[in-house]
């Protein structure tokens, strides 16, 4: 939330790359993660899939606090457009 507002106040051409990078990723969790449709009936493996599918919109050096093993096994790098 305070990424956002920062970005209203000074504009998103003032954020890093990183910074751009969360603002997305903030934004692909609430559209993809959050709202579930309330028909759709996802599975705890297809869930998970999903959460590291939007967590690898993240550089791979954000997820400090996620075991090194899980990042190695589950990250996978993928460009996306800010």
């Amino acid at each position: 939330m305070e990424l956002r507002a920062l970005a209203e106040i000074v504009g998103k051409a003032s954020l890093t790359g990183v910074d751009l990078k969360y603002l997305r990723f903030g934004d692909v969790f609430e559209q993809t993660f959050l709202k579930q449709d309330y028909e759709e009936n996802r599975s705890l493996e297809e869930t998970l899939s999903l959460a590291w599918e939007i967590l690898s919109t993240l550089p791979e050096s954000e997820l400090m606090k996620i075991k090194e093993d899980y990042v190695k096994q589950y990250y996978v790098s993928v460009e996306v457009e800010v």
